[in-house]
């Protein structure tokens, strides 16, 4: 779900826990409620506020309502090329091809791959962890390479990019048990 969606489903959420509670409140005091009601009608600005309300609840509900009909982008990306048909590869399966490149390298830890679909092709960003007292320019330059390589000859698609950003160095501690 969009950002947007999730804040006004919030709004809207709060609203109708506000509205509960007031119909709770009428329950337990009813005259306090009924004579409150007569006010806001029988006073013009105050039925101005009341019908204003209801309008943005009608609004939140319609956003809501086609926001969750929205078409979402869809999370494949296509081979170029191909003689007898298009032949379109889901992320998780890219992400698992990237995973199986990355295994290759020693001194990568941990691995987060997120696909984006470019113009130019398909897009890796590597989140890693990588293993303390190594070259991490090299061990960088030697992932970006592997995993290129591997995914267009696995996949037939075509990388426009690998950036990598090195999110942690493991501490000595752990990188001593994975050894």
């Amino acid at each position: 779900m969009r950002f947007w969606n999730r804040f006004w489903l919030i709004v809207l959420s709060l609203l109708l826990a506000a509205l509960g509670a007031g119909l709770i409140w009428m329950v337990f005091y009813a005259d306090i409620f009924l004579s409150w009601a007569q006010y806001i009608l029988d006073n013009r600005m105050y039925s101005w506020f009341v019908l204003a309300v209801g309008a943005v609840f009608i609004i939140l509900a319609v956003a809501i309502i086609s926001g969750s009909f929205a078409k979402r982008e869809p999370r494949l990306a296509t081979v170029e090329g191909c003689v007898n048909g298009q032949v379109n590869i889901s992320f998780p399966a890219i992400e698992s091809m990237v995973h199986k490149a990355a295994s290759e390298i020693i001194g990568i830890k941990e691995l987060k791959p997120e696909i984006k679909r470019l113009n130019s092709g398909v897009a890796i960003y590597l989140h890693v962890v990588v293993f303390p007292d190594l070259n991490i320019p090299e061990l960088v330059n030697a992932l970006q390479e592997t995993v290129k390589t591997q995914l267009e000859s696995m996949s037939g698609l075509k990388v426009a990019e690998v950036k990598v950003f090195v999110a942690n160095v493991a501490n000595e501690q752990n990188a001593a048990n994975k050894a």
